[in-house]
């Protein structure tokens, strides 16, 4: 089993597989959400995806009530499973075009590699270093802003 649990990589939280399932699935918001209401972390993948019949899970359990969207889901969550298409590796980092402002600055970045599937959107996060309050000394990254996504043919993001 922990094999099954490595190729999942990120996906062990309810919160990640609701972004899963909206950005790399390509689902609707509504289908994260049911998601995310149903508390489904990829520890539930291999179960989900057994069945995707109007008696199976992911309609009883989960309510995604098109037969396309089950199958859809199953085949995503079998693929993260047997570790095929793994996430994107992290891209080159990023630039910053011109001359921050405070309030804002334009970013640009390499494309990533994504395994043989193309890269479809970029998850940019705003993270800010304090230091720890035990020792005072170690670098502890929070992140402090809304997680953001920007489409891959883009390759830029104005913040």
């Amino acid at each position: 089993m922990r094999h099954y649990w490595t190729k999942l990589g990120s996906l062990l939280s309810v919160a990640e597989v609701g972004e899963w399932v909206e950005h790399a699935v390509q689902l609707p918001r509504d289908v994260a959400r049911l998601f995310l209401d149903s508390s489904v972390s990829g520890y539930d993948f291999a179960e989900l995806a057994r069945d995707t019949s109007e008696s199976g899970a992911l309609r009883k359990e989960v309510g995604v009530r098109t037969q396309r969207q089950r199958n859809t889901l199953a085949r995503a969550m079998r693929m993260r499973l047997t570790g095929v298409g793994r996430p994107p590796n992290i891209s080159a980092p990023l630039v910053a075009l011109g001359t921050p402002k405070c309030t804002s600055v334009h970013l640009a970045w390499a494309v990533a590699d994504g395994g043989g599937f193309p890269t479809h959107k970029y998850r940019l996060e705003r993270h800010t270093r304090t230091n720890s309050q035990s020792t005072g000394t170690q670098d502890l990254l929070q992140r402090t802003g809304p997680i953001l996504w920007a489409n891959a043919h883009d390759g830029q993001w104005s913040l």
